[in-house]
């Protein structure tokens, strides 16, 4: 039997830099991933944004993870000589006055500066409706499809990523060490996504995962440059591309895109630009969110040598690899994890 000191299940964004920590600290790895046609990560518009919501939060721990984020993406475009991450201007519309006032009185507040280009900027480009104005912010976009390749291809070479279904009752759990099929580990980590929700280890953990569905469409008159969000937001690819969403459905888990969210998409579409637009796909996949909105990371209370990296949800880009390397260092060197993601904050849920 071939041995690992870790098995990682799933090789999304957040199994992806997992792997890539663990990796970079002399561990051998075997990453087990089927690479379905659609998942999460795959579909993921890759955006990076520290102030969210209609109420105009800032992003939980915005300042530590945008600028990790940063470094962390840029080293690895020097290793891989290829270009995923790019800092983007964001222009946040106001749905109306009362909305305008409500951000103005939030900004003062709660020192959101640090984000901010233009607190109140009342027009930038005639295409848009937009007669309340907006502000403009930093923010960042990854080229998620393009990452996820260039690391499946890297490790498929390398014999580290293994392309086959997953089943969990082929997972043998005595200690001290893990069996799957023929390989040994001292650790198995499940970075699954949402299909954690089937994962008999874990199942007890407070999932929360929402379908989420995107268009991309053509708009040659358009001619943006900057994410714009109104509700929606409108993510240009270059060469006169769009990414527009998203949705959001908690009771219909499943990958096949709907027509009720393709008609909401391009019904809001239609409200925030006065251009002629052409969709030429529309995708969908199932994002894995948690009831309090942080990760679960940590070690399972029973089986010792199992361990969970998982619940990202729509924040993924910007929380894996932060955490990721605080979940190696976890693994490795015993350093603790951040209280509010480590899983031993539902313990008692555990049967």
């Amino acid at each position: 039997m071939k041995k690992y000191d870790y098995i990682i299940i799933g090789q999304g964004i957040a199994g992806s830099w997992l792997a890539r920590s663990l990796l970079k600290m002399g561990k051998s790895v075997l990453v087990v991933d089927k690479n379905v046609p659609v998942s999460s990560s795959g579909i993921s518009a890759g955006i990076i944004n520290p102030v969210t919501g209609k109420n105009f939060v800032k992003t939980w721990k915005a300042t530590e993870l945008l600028s990790y984020a940063r470094m962390a993406y840029e080293q690895f475009e020097k290793e891989a000589g290829i270009r995923v991450f790019r800092e983007l201007q964001i222009y946040r519309l106001f749905k109306n006055e009362a909305h305008r006032a409500q951000w103005l009185a939030k900004y003062d507040i709660e020192e959101l500066g640090e984000f901010v280009i233009n607190k109140d900027l009342s027009l930038y480009n005639t295409q848009l409706y937009n007669p309340h104005g907006g502000f403009l912010m930093k923010g960042a976009v990854l080229s998620t499809n393009l990452f996820l390749e260039y690391l499946r291809n890297e490790w498929r070479e390398k014999g580290i990523l293994t392309e086959t279904n997953f089943e969990y009752k082929e997972l043998k759990t005595e200690e001290p060490e893990i069996q799957w099929r023929d390989i040994l580990a001292s650790k198995v980590v499940f970075a699954e996504g949402w299909h954690a929700l089937k994962n008999p280890y874990f199942s007890w953990l407070p999932f929360n995962a929402v379908k989420g569905e995107l268009l991309t469409i053509k708009a040659p008159k358009l001619r943006i440059e900057m994410l714009v969000n109104r509700g929606i937001f409108l993510l240009p690819l270059g060469e006169d591309i769009y990414r527009v969403g998203a949705t959001y459905t908690w009771d219909q888990l499943d990958a096949v895109p709907s027509a009720q969210a393709r008609t909401y998409l391009e019904q809001e579409i239609g409200k925030l630009i006065q251009t002629p637009f052409q969709i030429l796909d529309h995708q969908a996949g199932v994002r894995p969110a948690t009831h309090d909105r942080r990760p679960f990371l940590g070690r399972h209370p029973i089986h010792r040598n199992m361990f969970i990296f998982n619940g990202m949800g729509t924040k993924g880009i910007s929380l894996a690899p932060y955490f990721a390397h605080q979940m190696a260092d976890y693994l490795e060197r015993d350093q603790g994890l951040d209280p509010e993601a480590d899983i031993q904050r539902f313990r008692q849920l555990c049967k």
